[in-house]
């Protein structure tokens, strides 16, 4: 298991040089780095027949994962506790989104890992994503992601 701070985190290069070794990770992000909804689809535009054929692309631009983990709305976050520190139990409140990660970088790894651009099908890979937003805070302070579920630590 790999665990890195954000300036690994916010490396696609990176996050795909650990997927491509097969290795797990759980990497924190800024929460500027753009991506997709998991329910989000790609649409293939009608061929024209000119040229060569068009690619598969989202129809919604992607957005950065803090405004993705605010929509979410703070109750669909989940108060964990831990471990006892020494000023009381370390408690916050965490919710687990599935994302596409997007951007220039993410769409080229994905063409790639789909026997590249022309045969890709479109669909940018599922990641997971650990929010967490403290009770104290007006939005999400804190973003981790791994291609592992959290949603067992939820529970």
């Amino acid at each position: 298991m790999v665990v890195a701070d954000a300036g690994y985190g916010v490396s696609t290069p990176f996050r795909t040089g650990l997927e491509e070794r097969r290795l797990s990770y759980v990497l924190a992000l800024t929460g500027k780095e753009v991506a997709h909804a998991e329910e989000a689809e790609p649409h293939r535009p009608a061929y024209g027949g000119l040229g060569p054929p068009t690619l598969p692309r989202y129809r919604t631009p992607p957005r950065a994962v803090s405004a993705l983990a605010e929509e979410t709305g703070p109750e669909q976050f989940t108060q964990v506790t831990w471990r006892q520190g020494s000023k009381g139990p370390m408690t916050s409140r965490f919710t687990v989104l599935t994302i596409r990660p997007a951007g220039k970088q993410s769409l080229a790894a994905a063409q790639n890992a789909g026997d590249g651009r022309n045969r890709w099908d479109g669909v940018l890979p599922a990641r997971t994503l650990l929010v967490e937003w403290p009770e104290e805070q007006d939005a999400p302070t804190g973003y981790r992601i791994s291609r592992r579920c959290f949603s067992d630590l939820l529970t």
